[in-house]
């Protein structure tokens, strides 16, 4: 490896600041799956495998506090595109809530070390889903690809201000998670309606059957039934949304 030049050198870091701050969001590597220093590894090789080919800005101060600032920039860029990908992984955690809330299934949960937080079994179930999926349709080299063209719109070591039309881009990309969520999860609670309306009825005509008891079963079971019939149009619909994730993080910053 040769020696880098001063400038080389600060440059290097101000990418690692931007892929730093993009693998601190994004799946499998958010969370306490993938240890600290594995994540700080593989951003620095990214880092110095782009330093030689994607833009800089044409001046890159020295100095220390402006470099820090800079860096600062940087690192805020990288989240910015972690969170437009991490906003299909919400989604996906956001429907399996409300399909755990309609099976009632929410009085059972574990930890998911990726997440670092208590959630459902079929919220967990859909989050590794979602991370396979990720992989199976190619999703990282659109980030990926997505990171380098980044650096295209905003070269590293540039000044960035998020314009009234980023944010209303970032708005609109938080926004599709509770639009697709409910998409994915509406099967769940159609079947789910159903199923109370008819105990309801059941109530109604046999007084002495217990609804609640009897329903929670059928709850489950129906439920579980929905959900894999349905799992060929939930993969699409997931799908869709990670074929665009890419395309949405440039836009966000791009507008």
């Amino acid at each position: 490896m040769p020696l880098l030049s001063v400038e080389e050198t600060l440059a290097l870091f101000l990418i690692f600041g931007r892929v730093g701050g993009l693998l601190f969001f994004v799946p499998p590597f958010a969370g306490k799956v993938v240890p600290v220093q594995l994540r700080v590894a593989l951003a620095f090789l990214l880092a110095y495998i782009l330093s030689a080919s994607v833009p800089m800005a044409e001046v890159i101060t020295t100095h220390f506090s402006s470099f820090l600032l800079s860096m600062l920039y940087e690192v805020i860029i990288g989240l910015l595109l972690g969170f437009i990908i991490r906003i299909f992984f919400f989604t996906i955690e956001f429907a399996g809530q409300v399909m755990s809330t309609e099976m009632g299934l929410m009085i059972s949960s574990s930890f998911n070390p990726a997440s670092e937080g208590h959630a459902s079994t079929v919220t967990n179930i859909f989050f590794y889903f979602g991370i396979v999926l990720f992989f199976i349709v190619g999703a990282h080299y659109a980030v990926l690809r997505g990171l380098v063209r980044s650096f295209d719109l905003i070269p590293a070591g540039q000044v960035f201000f998020l314009s009234f039309d980023s944010m209303t881009a970032l708005v609109r990309a938080t926004g599709s998670m509770f639009l697709v969520g409910l998409q994915i999860a509406a099967p769940i609670i159609g079947i789910n309606f159903l199923v109370n309306l008819t105990f309801a009825v059941l109530g109604k005509a046999v007084p002495r059957m217990n609804v609640f008891m009897t329903s929670f079963s059928v709850r489950i079971m129906a439920g579980f039934m929905i959900l894999t019939a349905a799992l060929v149009v939930i993969t699409h619909y997931l799908t869709t949304q990670l074929g665009t994730g890419a395309e949405t993080m440039l836009h966000v910053i791009a507008s």
